[in-house]
C-alpha cells in the first residue's frame, strides 16, 4: 500500500515542511531510493503535485520514495529573520537530507528555477548520495533580468515597491496562470501562505531579502562548483585504473517561452555542465555528445516556467527517458 506523510523537522532556523510521497506499508528501508524535490523561489513544494504521481506511474520509478520540503520562507516552512542567501537554502536542505536520507546512496535530484541551483550547490558538496541530476528551467541570474532590482536595493523605497507592487502583482499572476491551466485553487492557496505571520517575516520582507542578499541573483558559482565536483570524482575514478566515468549524469529541460529562466542563461549553464566552447543551441546536442560529459537537455517547444505544473506528463516522460539513457550509457 502506497500512501503519502506530511510532517515537521526542527532545523536550525525553525520548523521546516516535509513530505514523502510513495511510502509504503510496510515502511522501506533507509536505503532505499528516493526522489528528491526542490522548488524555486515564491512557490513552494506542492508545484510538485503534478509532476510526482505522474512519474510514479512508470514502472521505473514505482520502488523510489518521494521527498520535497518547503524552503525557509517559502509555503508551511518557517521565516526566520535572517539573511536570505543561496547558501541558507543549501544548509537546510543539506540538513533535511542528513536527517532523512541516511544509509541512501542513491538519491535523483529534481530541481526547478532558483531549487536548480540549490541543488546543484548540495550535489556538489553530497556528490556521494546522488546517481542522477535533473535540472528544470535552472536560474543563473533572475535578478539581472528584473527591471526592479536596482530599485529594490534602496532603503525604504524597496521595501515599499515590493510590498505595494511586486507582491500583489505577483498574486494576480499566480492566480491567473494556474486557472489558465485549470489548477485556479493553487492561486487561493498560494495568497493563503504568503500572509502575514504572528512573530515572523513577512512574505514581502523575505522576498525583498532574497533579492538583496543574492538568492535570486548569479549563481554561475553554483553550477561552476557542480562542474568541478564532477570533474573531480572523474579524475579520482581514472587514477584508481578504472575506466574514466562520470559518477554523475545531468539532463536540463527548459521551455522555448521561459521569461524567467532564459534560454541564453540556460546555454551558459550547459557549457559550463559540459565544458565546451561557445556554441549556439542548434550546435549544443553534437557538442555535448562529442564531450562525453554526462549532460544532456530538452526544449520544449511553446512551454513556459511552470513547465511541471502546466505539462506533467510531456516532462515525466522526458525524464524517465533521460533516466533510461543514463542508466545504460
Amino acid at each position: 500500500m502506497s500512501t503519502f506523510v506530511e510532517e515537521y523537522t526542527s532545523l536550525s532556523h525553525g520548523k521546516t515542511f516535509i513530505r514523502w510521497d510513495n511510502v509504503q506499508t510496510p515502511p522501506q528501508s533507509n536505503n532505499c531510493p528516493i526522489l528528491l524535490f526542490i522548488h524555486g523561489a515564491t512557490v513552494p513544494s506542492w508545484q510538485f503535485d503534478e509532476i510526482v504521481p505522474e512519474l510514479l506511474r512508470h514502472t521505473e520509478l514505482q520502488h523510489y520514495r518521494v521527498l520535497r520540503l518547503d524552503l525557509w520562507g517559502h509555503g508551511r516552512s518557517a521565516r526566520p529573520d535572517t539573511e536570505y542567501n543561496l547558501d541558507l537554502f543549501v544548509a537546510q536542505v543539506i540538513d533535511v537530507i542528513d536527517r532523512c536520507c541516511t544509509g541512501c546512496k542513491h538519491i535523483i535530484g529534481v530541481g526547478h528555477s532558483m531549487g536548480a541551483a540549490i541543488l546543484s550547490k548540495v550535489v556538489s558538496m553530497k556528490q556521494e548520495n546522488f546517481r542522477y541530476l535533473v535540472l528544470v528551467a535552472p536560474m543563473l541570474d533572475y535578478r539581472s533580468l528584473n527591471p526592479h532590482s536596482r530599485l529594490l536595493s534602496l532603503p525604504v523605497f524597496g521595501e515599499i515597491l515590493m510590498r505595494n507592487s511586486i507582491v500583489p502583482a505577483l498574486k494576480r499572476r499566480r492566480a491567473e496562470k494556474y486557472s489558465a491551466i485549470d489548477l485556479p485553487e493553487l492561486g487561493d492557496q498560494f495568497a493563503s501562505e504568503i500572509q502575514e505571520r504572528d512573530g515572523e517575516l513577512s512574505f514581502s520582507d523575505m522576498l525583498l531579502r532574497m533579492f538583496r542578499h543574492g538568492a535570486v541573483g548569479d549563481q554561475s558559482s553554483a553550477y561552476n562548483g557542480l562542474a568541478e565536483s564532477r570533474n573531480r570524482n572523474r579524475t579520482t575514478v581514472k587514477g584508481n585504473g578504472n575506466d574514466d566515468k562520470l559518477l554523475l549524469n545531468i539532463h536540463v529541460m527548459w521551455g522555448e517561452l521561459d521569461a524567467v529562466a532564459n534560454e541564453q542563461q540556460i546555454l551558459r549553464i550547459l557549457r559550463r555542465l559540459g565544458d565546451i566552447a561557445d556554441v549556439n543551441e542548434t550546435q549544443m546536442r553534437g557538442s555535448l555528445e562529442k564531450s562525453g560529459a554526462g549532460v544532456s537537455y530538452k526544449k520544449f517547444d511553446g512551454f513556459e516556467h511552470d513547465l511541471l505544473l502546466s505539462h506533467p506528463k510531456e516532462c515525466a516522460e522526458e525524464i524517465v527517458m533521460f533516466l533510461k539513457r543514463a542508466s545504460v550509457a
